[in-house]
């Protein structure tokens, strides 16, 4: 039997819309694991202006929850590719939860958590 008559291993096929690119840097990196992987793949594949929830992420999928999505997500902001932040208005009071998430990690290096660059990254606010 010649490796022609062998079909290859792995299939691609040609996307037509509704596709995610990702950085092979990303999928390679060995510091997150699979699980953590899935979940950074399923938050990128969101719209940039989404509003993340940890209530959100723990629905999405049957079999993973509250505690699995928070080791995950805990997880993403070690390795850099997630950051959370508290932000607080004039008064010292707790105004919103920012999420910040990327493909490469520490895209935000430099960027104060009280004075963060919003415009690349995913925002979740609660109340107002």
């Amino acid at each position: 039997m010649s490796r022609g008559d062998i079909p290859n291993p792995i299939q691609r096929f040609r996307k037509h819309g509704n596709f995610t690119v990702l950085d092979n840097d990303l999928i390679r990196d060995k510091r997150i694991t699979f699980q953590a992987l899935g979940l950074l793949t399923f938050m990128l594949h969101l719209p940039p202006d989404f509003q993340l929830r940890l209530a959100f992420l723990e629905k999405q999928r049957k079999g993973n929850g509250r505690d699995f999505i928070r080791a995950r997500v805990a997880e993403l902001e070690k390795a850099g590719y997630l950051r959370i932040t508290k932000l607080k208005d004039g008064k010292g009071r707790w105004r919103a939860t920012l999420w910040q998430v990327t493909e490469v990690p520490d895209q935000w290096h430099g960027h104060s958590p009280d004075n963060p660059d919003l415009s690349p990254f995913l925002l979740h606010q609660q109340g107002e």
